[in-house]
């Protein structure tokens, strides 16, 4: 988890913690976010000990996903966080067998 902190601190300087869980998924997860009080952007990182694709939605439809390797570090999207309006509830989705630590920044 040491790992997954510092690329966090790293990646998301200035933004606010917003969830930290460990998951476990037998073939599927979801990770509710709650519902945005305001518009919020959102940076999700993920440490999996099995290959996992994992995707971020909100209203059905898919806002960013990404694949993580057994015992690697997953940031999803990459290029900047994933913004949400206010009143809208993402959903971590993990598919994979295993289990998963997940660290969700926020700003503001």
């Amino acid at each position: 988890m040491a790992r997954l902190d510092a690329m966090a601190s790293k990646d998301a300087p200035g933004t606010r913690e917003l969830l930290r869980r460990d998951v476990a998924s037998a073939g599927s997860a979801a990770v509710e976010l709650g519902a945005a009080e305001k518009d919020t952007c959102l940076r999700v990182f993920v440490l999996a000990d099995f290959p996992a694709k994992v995707t971020l939605k909100s209203k059905g439809r898919e806002l960013a996903s990404g694949e993580v390797g057994d015992a690697t570090a997953l940031r999803l999207a990459p290029r900047g966080p994933v913004c949400v309006r206010h009143g809208e509830a993402p959903v971590l989705q993990i598919e994979g067998t295993g289990s998963a630590h997940v660290i969700v920044r926020a700003s503001p």
